[in-house]
């Protein structure tokens, strides 16, 4: 019964391995995004601080955000293909 659970060893290693690299790929690709996206936000804060008169650039702030999250999601697709 037990049998079908069973892996020999370097099944079991290879396998980890390639879940860690998963893991790593997926884990940088929104831990970079995520950096970016704060410090887009920070800067827009920032200029809005010393110059009320630049929140009309809203827009294109929500564009760049709008970008970084669309490479987000082609980096999450691009790792689920890899890693197929």
């Amino acid at each position: 019964m037990y049998e079908i659970f069973a892996q020999t060893a370097t099944t079991a290693a290879k396998t980890s391995t390639y879940d860690w690299s998963k893991g790593i790929m997926v884990g940088m690709i929104f831990g970079m995004a995520s950096i970016g996206l704060g410090l887009i936000g920070a800067a827009y804060m920032n200029a809005v601080g010393r110059n009320p008169e630049a929140s009309k650039y809203a827009g294109q702030v929500m564009i760049l955000v709008a970008m970084i999250d669309l490479t987000i999601l082609l980096g999450f697709l691009l790792s689920a293909f890899i890693f197929k």
